[in-house]
């Protein structure tokens, strides 16, 4: 998951204490993201903040948390009223036992730039909210953490039919925070 998100220096590392610091990495623009493993079966709210602190202190500004089975419902209600300053994403062990993009059925999906972005709305006359949309809670959204209002390009292959490129836009979904 860390290879299809663009980061550029990944470091691994081993905290030693709970929950476990497993990577850090910088993507594209320079931002610093934590990933930790997590070996309780829910992740408390103790835990959560640890998490964030930790990211604040050292700067980072992105925290990816793999866990067993996800939060506990008091740690999902501290999760939602936390500041936005710091952005957490949690994965439980069976979303990511098998790379969502690898699949058979799934079409490769690739965000488009800015710039690419332009373009293609100028070419299409419209506006972005015009596209077909595409959940930030769909698995491969959450897999390549495409925020709202990224446009990205499906190519689909079916049959012997040549590949046609197919646009969506990002757009998030109110109240469902995963």
């Amino acid at each position: 998951m860390i290879g299809y998100r663009n980061f550029t220096h990944i470091q691994p590392l081993d905290h030693g204490s709970q929950p476990v610091l497993m990577v850090s990495c910088r993507d594209t623009r320079g931002e610093l993201t934590f990933t930790y493993l997590s070996y309780e079966p829910k992740v408390g709210v103790r835990t959560l903040r640890k998490m964030r602190t930790d990211a604040v202190a050292a700067g980072g500004s992105h925290v990816i948390l793999l866990s067993q089975e996800g939060l506990t419902p008091f740690a999902n209600k501290e999760r939602g009223e936390m500041d936005n300053s710091i952005d957490i994403e949690i994965f439980c062990k069976r979303e990511l036992c098998v790379a969502v993009t690898h699949h058979c059925l799934v079409p490769p999906h690739q965000p488009l730039t800015r710039s690419q972005k332009a373009q293609l709305l100028s070419e299409l006359r419209c506006r972005p909210m015009q596209l077909p949309k595409l959940k930030d809670s769909d698995p491969v959204a959450r897999y390549l953490h495409l925020t709202p209002g990224t446009v990205v390009r499906i190519v689909r292959r079916i049959g012997s039919l040549e590949a046609e490129p197919d646009f969506r836009i990002v757009v998030g979904v109110p109240g469902a925070r995963v």
